[in-house]
């Protein structure tokens, strides 16, 4: 019988502290040398893993199914420590502080105590998930054996555990130290208790809950060092599954660990840009891939602060068959709400969908990204769209998550449809996003703007004025004019029209979106007038409205350059310069060809990938 009282009794602590203060947590480095034309990341801290490869290492440690229902039951002694969510998977950890609103940043992980005790309950948790993985135990029928060889199994077993959690191997000082430990928790303890208490301690070790790329500390600034295999292949697995590397990727540093010492030209399968991208291209191809490639541009885009949208009633209430609620009026309260959380469930299905089909099933270019009119929608998002939807053949896809928030939700479906071009062109026109960058009763058209120029094109343009807080327009079913005319008429005199000669033009192109995303041509009675002009490449660029300022930007080297910038940031860690030389090659490969799976490609089996600069930190 064990309970979560019993694994926390046992000192798992003790190897996380004896980690950090005695065990070498730094192999040497790779014997083979950078191109040095390519190069090299930033030195930066070690990174903790993210809430997301957190959770996918764990499920891969103990080789457990992509879906958590698919999961074994645990005993239901073991249970009592089921993870603060109420499910078995994944656990919640605080939120990630993030830089430029992306996780797993170096700089963006201040030490949390609230997060290390949550990796402490986390890891007594899945601990226990040892004693149903299939994988686990090294030998057969661990129960019906005798008991030195159910120690011996034991041993062998949490030795190769601690080596695919610290995604490298152990060396001779950490082996013996993770060996007195066993020894301690065996001979006080259940033979599964011990086996629970080891694997709960390798869970709390930084060598799991930490990537740490050290091969750089002993190298002067002005050097770059080439990441050791190890390293790389970690590295390489986290950018592309949020993971622990596979067994093939783990044979393959190993080969590189076999090729150094009997010196085999070319045993080394990933010593070379070409060995590294012909893993990559495998790992892409990948269902974690897409699950993976997707989280990178809902972060890109915004899409995760969908949940927080909250249109107003009394502005668009009629549109999904509801009372207003003007007055006294009460009757739909409590179905709005519910409205509002479908719409997010749908508009959110419907931006992955987008993204995730056009870049695996699609052609992959991030110019279809921007300009595309195909997409998804659903019932409770057709009032949306409007009367111009053609509905298209193809799978129809259950919008989760719905059941038990709207009547009917249970059969709700995802339709392929083709919108109308002169209303939808990509991202830019999804509702989700265009639902984001809005104020309840009005489009914002500032905060649209201002992503288009952040997100796309890199521009930023610091903090506004004291003086301009609480200058907003009314956001008022009852303001006068039109939104843009309001917006124009604060943003136009000095200081603030400095900057919001970049800002307003970007947003008012959109303003034939209202707050949710529906096409419209009149606000408040008059025309809309989307039309405006912007810098772009260096050119003026000018356009009519949202739809063709998507399709300027399409076709915009500046934004090619951009998207490359925020993926390598991503993949390093660290936030690069414009003027970086590692992106350099890489940016011209993307201009060339814009395949966004090429593109994480040569990211990858870059220098600037597979490098890091000199200088202890």
């Amino acid at each position: 019988m064990i309970g979560q009282t019993t694994i926390l009794r046992y000192p798992c602590i003790l190897l996380l502290i004896a980690t950090v203060t005695g065990c070498n947590l730094f192999p040497k480095g790779s014997d083979s040398q950078p191109e040095p034309d390519n190069g090299a990341s930033p030195q930066s801290p070690a990174m903790a893993l993210t809430e997301d490869e957190y959770n996918n290492s764990v499920r891969d440690l103990f080789s457990l199914p992509l879906e958590v229902d698919d999961w074994p039951e645990l005993p239901a002694s073991e249970a009592a420590g089921k993870n603060t969510a109420g499910t078995r998977w994944p656990w919640r950890f605080p939120v990630e502080e993030g830089v430029d609103g992306y996780v797993g940043m170096a700089l963006g992980q201040p030490p949390s105590p609230t997060k290390i005790e949550e990796f402490q309950k986390a890891a007594g948790y899945f601990s226990q998930y040892a004693l149903v993985s299939e994988t686990f135990f090294t030998c057969k029928n661990f129960d019906g054996i005798g008991d030195e060889e159910q120690k011996i199994c034991a041993w062998k077993s949490l030795w190769r555990f601690a080596q695919r959690a610290y995604r490298r191997t152990i060396d001779n000082e950490e082996e013996g130290r993770l060996r007195d430990f066993f020894d301690g928790s065996w001979s006080s303890a259940e033979p599964l208790e011990a086996v629970i208490a080891v694997v709960s301690g390798i869970l709390q070790s930084p060598s799991f809950i930490y990537r740490i790329e050290t091969t750089s500390r002993d190298a002067n600034a002005s050097e770059t060092v080439s990441l050791n295999h190890w390293e790389l292949a970690a590295k390489l697995s986290y950018f592309l599954w949020d993971s622990i590397p596979d067994r093939e990727l783990f044979a393959a540093a190993a080969s590189c660990d076999n090729a150094h010492e009997t010196a085999v030209p070319g045993a080394c399968q990933l010593d070379s840009r070409q060995e590294v991208a012909l893993q990559a291209k495998r790992m892409l191809a990948d269902p974690r891939a897409r699950t993976t490639v997707l989280k990178f541009h809902k972060q890109w885009l915004e899409i995760e602060e969908i949940r927080n949208v909250l249109p107003a009633r009394r502005a668009y209430g009629p549109l999904f068959g509801i009372l207003a609620n003007e007055g006294d009026n009460t009757m739909d309260d409590a179905t709005w709400p519910s409205i509002v959380q479908a719409l997010h469930l749908s508009w959110e299905k419907e931006a992955e969908l987008f993204i995730e089909k056009n870049i695996f099933d699609g052609s992959g270019k991030l110019s279809v990204l921007l300009s595309d009119n195909h997409g998804y929608f659903s019932a409770i998002t057709a009032p949306i769209y409007g009367d111009g939807v053609k509905v298209l053949p193809g799978e129809r896809i259950k919008v989760p998550g719905l059941e038990g928030v709207l009547k009917g939700a249970e059969n709700l479906e995802l339709q392929p449809a083709e919108f109308p071009k002169e209303e939808r062109a990509g991202v830019l026109t999804l509702p989700a996003i265009l639902a984001v960058q809005s104020h309840p009763v009005h489009p914002a058209s500032i905060l649209r703007g201002v992503f288009i120029n952040k997100r796309l094109l890199c521009r930023s343009f610091g903090q506004p004025p004291a003086e301009a807080f609480g200058k907003e327009p009314s956001d008022s079913v009852a303001a006068e004019s039109t939104n843009r005319n309001r917006v124009s008429a604060i943003t136009s005199p000095s200081p603030c029209s400095s900057c919001h000669t970049f800002i307003d033009p970007p947003g008012f192109a959109f303003e034939n979106y209202d707050s949710v995303g529906r096409y419209r041509k009149d606000d408040n009675g008059f025309s809309v007038d989307a039309t405006g002009e912007m810098v772009i490449d260096g050119k003026t660029v000018s356009f009519s409205n949202g739809v063709e300022l998507a399709i300027a930007l399409s076709r915009s080297t500046e934004v090619r350059d951009c998207y490359v910038r925020q993926w390598a940031s991503y993949a390093v860690g660290s936030k690069l310069s414009a003027d970086d030389p590692g992106l350099l090659q890489i940016k011209e490969s993307f201009n060339a060809n814009d395949n966004i799976l090429d593109l994480l490609v040569n990211i990858a089996s870059s220098g600037l990938f597979r490098s890091k600069k000199g200088g202890d930190e």
